[in-house]
């Protein structure tokens, strides 16, 4: 919340099941795009680690920049890229480990 400057009453003021609706549908986007990058018979946990974690690097760079124009702070660029890095590296991991 301090990362945001959000305030108690717009956080509860938010649509819950619009907030969280969104975040699966977008999530399952990433992770089908994923997929098709790691489609090669070679992949395995390892791999699919490593490469969700690139996939990530590229994204906390992309939320890097937008934070630097809207004069976020660095907290709020490392949680919010971090979290993106960890969920692809997991999304990765995952797709590693089924192939």
């Amino acid at each position: 919340m301090k990362a945001n400057n959000l305030t108690d009453a717009e956080i509860k003021a938010g649509n819950k099941g619009k907030i969280f609706g969104w975040a699966i549908l977008l999530s399952l986007v990433m992770s089908a795009n994923l997929a098709m990058y790691l489609n090669t018979p070679n992949i395995n946990f390892q791999l699919g680690l490593l490469y969700g974690f690139l996939a990530g690097v590229w994204v906390v760079c992309g939320i890097a920049i937008i934070g630097l124009f809207e004069l976020r702070s660095t907290r709020y660029i490392l949680i919010n890229g971090g979290y993106c890095f960890f969920a692809l590296g997991l999304m990765g991991a995952i797709i590693g480990a089924w192939r």
